[in-house]
């Protein structure tokens, strides 16, 4: 039986920081795909499924809002973790009620 390493598909616009979740994920055994922006993230997401969804929630094009609820429609169970560096208590609780597993801050 073949051991799947869990994927985890990482949507952010800054390269630098997309890069580093990625080689950081990879590091801890994951499968790592990456996408700089919403629209790519849903054709990636739309190819192959992930198990786990970390994305931006600022992001150019369709929001990481947006983005979180276009793959909520794809995989109602799917779990979505909102990353941002401009945390308001409004929008963890617009991202949480849009179907967000995690809303956590940038370093």
């Amino acid at each position: 039986m073949k051991d799947e390493k869990p994927s985890i598909l990482v949507v952010e616009d800054e390269p630098k920081m997309r890069r580093l979740l990625e080689l950081q994920l990879r590091e801890e055994g994951f499968h790592a795909r990456t996408a700089p922006d919403a629209e790519t993230g849903l054709q990636l997401l739309n190819k192959e499924p992930c198990d786990l969804i970390v994305t931006d929630f600022k992001l150019p094009g369709m929001s990481g809002l947006e983005f979180l609820q276009a793959a909520k429609r794809i995989d109602a169970h799917l779990p979505v973790v909102i990353m941002t560096a401009y945390a308001t208590v409004e929008s963890a609780v617009d991202a949480m009620k849009a179907g967000a597993s995690d809303y956590v801050l940038k370093p």
